[in-house]
């Protein structure tokens, strides 16, 4: 992980594109990370009114702020 940044930092492009590179690769790490929890059993979620999601102008907030809303 330590040898990703510096390598998104080092490549020649625009600075939008290295920051939705380093953005997806947090992304990805979340993702692996919830994904692990969840197989080892460690943690389980279900997520109720996914239709209701990705609408323009919504802000969700967790009801109950942990560390770990922050991964999710």
């Amino acid at each position: 992980m330590a040898g990703v940044f510096p390598s998104i930092g080092a490549d020649s492009g625009h600075a939008t594109t290295k920051n939705r590179r380093a953005q997806y690769c947090v992304h990805c790490n979340f993702y692996f990370f919830i994904a692990l929890m969840r197989h080892l059993g460690i943690m389980d979620y279900h997520i109720d009114g996914l239709d209701k999601l990705n609408r323009p102008g919504q802000l969700i907030v967790a009801n109950h702020p942990t560390l770990i809303d922050i991964v999710f």
